[in-house]
């Protein structure tokens, strides 16, 4: 009987063994779970390299727990080690269970350990308990998802910088295109032939900004916006805008006016950016406005 028992613990080893080495961890304890009795067995990436230390489970558990484990995770590790947790009733050898846990090193940090417990002998209802190091994994694995992360958030702001461009590009185009069909329909008046030009070359100088910026994708990835620093009339800025605006009021029934009272004209700013703010207020405006008076003041 002693044999045979030296025998099968020879083979349970051996099983050990060879389980540890092929699933690459660090070390193993072997617990006999209705005894609350453990055999730690240390492995090396290759081969085993030392067992022999046995102890009281529970009470390796317990000490553990309060001297190796992260504080933020030793619920979670205690948790783990539960009677409900480990009693796989009708189990079959393989099942297991998984534990990520930071341990406390030497050096005061913590480094991220996985823990699986597997049903290594249902009938006597012998566990493998198995730990390996997964800190390089753990730190590869918040690098991916802080990359995803970014990348979503590209990704979102280049759909939301398109979405907005398309809103911003119709002003200008209906700009050009409604003062096109105006001045072929009035050749003959040289006067408003010259301003509706006037209004196509400013219309159009807009229209390139906005697909310039389109075109810009580095700036649009990294979410930031560059302002511009040149010099501008703005009561000129004004009327032009305005005079862009002029063809979608009449088109809404709307009488547009407008009048500035500017203590300062000549200003240094990106026009660009400011024909934007202007287009998605009286754009709006203009929608939601019924027919009849529209005005723009505009006061420094």
């Amino acid at each position: 009987t002693d044999l045979k028992n030296m025998e099968e613990k020879t083979k349970s080893i051996q099983d050990v063994c060879r389980f540890t080495v092929n699933h690459d961890y660090e070390w193993i304890l072997l617990v006999d779970i209705p005894a609350d009795r453990y055999e730690y067995f240390f492995s090396g990436r290759n081969s085993m390299t030392g067992s022999g230390m046995q102890g009281v489970f529970s009470e390796l558990v317990r000490l553990r727990s309060e001297t190796v484990v992260h504080p933020d995770d030793v619920e979670a590790y205690r948790a783990f080690f539960k009677p409900e947790r480990l009693a796989w009733e009708n189990g079959t050898p393989g099942l297991s269970h998984e534990l990520k846990y930071r341990v406390l090193m030497g050096n005061g940090q913590a480094r991220w350990h996985c823990l699986r417990a597997y049903l290594f002998d249902p009938v006597r209802r012998v566990l493998l308990f198995c730990a390996k190091d997964i800190e390089e994994e753990e730190r590869q694995k918040a690098t991916l998802r802080m990359a995803l992360v970014a990348a979503e958030q590209a990704n979102h702001a280049k759909s939301e910088f398109l979405s907005r461009m398309s809103h911003d590009i119709r002003t200008p185009m209906n700009a050009i295109i409604g003062m096109t069909d105006l001045a072929l329909d009035d050749l003959d008046n040289r006067q408003h032939l010259s301003e509706y030009l006037d209004i196509i070359k400013s219309s159009s100088s807009h229209l390139l900004t906005l697909i310039n910026d389109i075109l810009d994708m580095s700036r649009i990835e990294k979410g930031k916006l560059k302002l511009a620093r040149t010099s501008f009339n703005l009561s000129v800025e004004i009327d032009r805008f305005c005079s862009r605006y002029q063809l979608l009021m009449d088109k809404n029934s709307l009488n547009f006016l407008h009048n500035a009272e500017l203590l300062h004209c000549n200003c240094i700013g990106d026009t660009a950016q400011l024909q934007r703010i202007w287009d998605n207020l009286v754009s709006n405006a203009c929608k939601f406005t019924p027919p009849g008076l529209s005005l723009i003041h505009i006061s420094e």
